[in-house]
């Protein structure tokens, strides 16, 4: 793989082109796309009201699923096309996924970040690397290994950033206010 300027691709360029922007996946699956490709009607800004201008990442997501809620049809087109350059190092890969998980806090709220989800970032990506080894796009031995390579350290950022939010949520947290949940849950029942 080139680039358009004709320099060969890193490692985090080729990972990024091949994972950042699944809209397909995004509408069909999340409710949402990347909003550098979405169009919509005046009526439905006026209907759901605007971006959450409190969110720093994941205001489209946080749109979307408002638009889903609200029962408006949300459909991919695959001829609608944006060019967005890829990230080209590991420094600018990892920024985006530290702002991408902050974002989903921001918008999910405080205890949003599970134990799970820190161990899904952090266990070995089995089925990732099945996957790659059998990925034509990705050639050659040094190359899959390369795309494992950032796939691991996206991971990694990812699960060390959703860490230290798990532990800042946890140490805010009023005292007894896990036991206050326990209590009322068992009166419910």
């Amino acid at each position: 793989m080139v680039s358009e300027e004709g320099h060969s691709l890193s490692a985090v360029e080729i990972y990024d082109l091949l994972t950042a922007f699944p809209q397909e996946r995004y509408i069909e699956r999340d409710h949402y796309a990347v909003t550098a490709n979405v169009f919509t009607f005046r009526r439905v800004i006026d209907q759901i009201g605007a971006f959450d201008a409190q969110l720093k990442s994941s205001g489209d997501n946080e749109w979307g699923n408002r638009i889903h809620r609200a029962g408006f049809a949300q459909v991919y087109c695959q001829e609608a096309c944006v060019s967005h350059p890829a990230r080209r190092t590991y420094r600018e890969i990892g920024q985006k996924t530290v702002r991408l998980v902050h974002g989903q806090r921001a918008w999910r709220g405080s205890g949003s970040v599970r134990l799970s989800s820190i161990w899904a970032d952090i266990r070995p990506p089995l089925g990732l690397i099945l996957r790659t080894i059998f990925d034509r796009r990705v050639s050659g031995l040094r190359g899959k290994i390369d795309f494992i390579a950032v796939s691991y350290y996206v991971r990694w950022v990812r699960g060390a950033t959703r860490l230290g939010i798990w532990l800042s949520d946890r140490r805010s947290r009023p005292q007894g206010a896990s036991h206050a949940r326990t209590s009322s849950l068992a009166e419910a029942s």
